[in-house]
């Protein structure tokens, strides 16, 4: 499968993305960028607030959403809407 079929990525934050200290390695950061130079919208995931994630990740103009509160609410970054999120 071709990455210009792939629309979206998420992925979980803690012990998945982020090294120990909570911070991106330079190869995660390369990998966002690129999937979203590739028209993949990248959306982190994770139990946390929003307001907790890592500013790191946050001051990257690629990530636009968020899904937190353990898949409470997807957040839009820019406007902080916060919706309802249903895992079916």
């Amino acid at each position: 499968m071709g990455l210009q079929k792939i629309k979206l990525a998420a992925f979980d934050l803690d012990d998945t993305l982020l090294l120990p200290g909570g911070s991106l390695s330079k190869r995660a950061r390369t990998a966002i960028e690129r999937a979203c130079q590739g028209g993949i919208e990248i959306v982190p995931a994770s139990g946390r607030a929003f307001s907790s994630l890592p500013e790191e990740l946050l001051q990257m103009p690629q990530i636009h959403y968020a899904i937190t509160s353990y898949n409470k609410f997807v957040t839009k970054k820019n406007k902080l809407q916060t919706h309802p999120f249903l895992v079916v």
